[in-house]
């Protein structure tokens, strides 16, 4: 029964692919018939797949200038530092992590005011610790990083495109004790 199901949802949902190619035979087939020839007919459906490439080749040049932004554990003279890495090929901009709520702590990440990341730049995020139980901030010391192991902290770094300021893109990362950050997930296009 559900390979049925799934058979009748992909006749009534195609993939774009197959709606160019039945598109182009369809409108190929009628200009045959009209004209009662088929090198008119081929002619048809040869321009029709040639625009189909054509919109998909532009499709994937503009995906190919996308950012993709990740976080990762850098070893600097002061310790592990947490950067923001810029991986994609377009400028990422207005970027916000989301704050992480334990029972007893908060961590909040900043970028220090930046508000742009080119591609293979990289910025330093600050984390910040409010002890909820005592009322304190202040950066975790070096232990407190490293019992990060047994703590799961997933966050989603929001992001957006140069050319679709309106739409807000994403990666969702697991960060435990240095140098591990794991990609759960992303939104890049």
């Amino acid at each position: 029964m559900t390979s049925i199901r799934n058979s009748l949802y992909w006749l009534s949902n195609p993939p774009t692919a197959w709606k160019w190619l039945l598109a182009a035979i369809d409108i190929g087939a009628l200009a045959g018939l009209l004209a009662w020839s088929w090198s008119v007919a081929a002619l048809i459906f040869t321009s029709v797949i040639v625009m189909w490439y054509a919109v998909e080749t532009h499709r994937l040049n503009r995906v190919a200038l996308y950012p993709g932004l990740t976080i990762r554990w850098v070893l600097a003279s002061g310790g592990w530092t947490l950067v923001l890495a810029n991986q994609g090929k377009g400028i990422a901009l207005n970027m916000t992590i989301d704050q992480i709520r334990l029972e007893d702590a908060a961590y909040t990440f900043t970028l220090a005011g930046l508000n742009a990341v080119y591609p293979g730049d990289t910025a330093e995020i600050f984390i910040r610790k409010t002890d909820l139980r005592k009322g304190t901030i202040a950066a975790p010391t070096a232990d407190e990083l490293q019992a990060l192991e047994s703590t799961h902290l997933v966050t989603r770094v929001y992001f957006s495109r140069a050319d679709d300021t309106n739409m807000r893109y994403f990666t969702e990362v697991e960060i435990k004790n240095p140098p591990t950050v794991r990609i759960l997930n992303t939104n890049w296009y």
